[in-house]
């Protein structure tokens, strides 16, 4: 069994114990089997931690490129009225950014 696999798979082919498998036993899984599904469940659950972090990341710079150009466009119409399809076009973005910004905020 490798990493990859889901660790239900361990159960399902029975108790792994030093890099082997014992199929069809039902052995009752030691504290030190415990210990190392434990230790690859916290080690999956980092690995995820840090996907999330960089995606966060990755969000946060996103919505601040598209703000500023927004920004850059708004200043760019100087006193000028916005045309519907333009301020269509600001409003949709806006809204785009806003749901990017309400990705993770359980109160959005």
């Amino acid at each position: 069994m490798n990493d990859k696999e889901p660790l239900i798979k361990g159960f399902q082919l029975g108790v792994e114990t030093a890099g082997r498998v014992y199929e069809g036993q039902r052995t009752a899984a030691t504290k030190q089997d415990l210990e190392e599904m434990e230790k690859r469940i916290m080690s999956k659950i980092s690995d995820a931690l840090g996907d999330i972090k960089t995606l966060k990341t990755q969000l946060e710079k996103a919505k601040l490129e598209i703000l500023t150009k927004i920004q850059a466009l708004i200043d760019a119409s100087g006193d000028r009225e916005l045309t519907p399809e333009e301020e269509q076009a600001r409003t949709e973005l806006k809204a785009t950014v806003q749901a990017l910004d309400d990705i993770g905020d359980p109160n959005a």
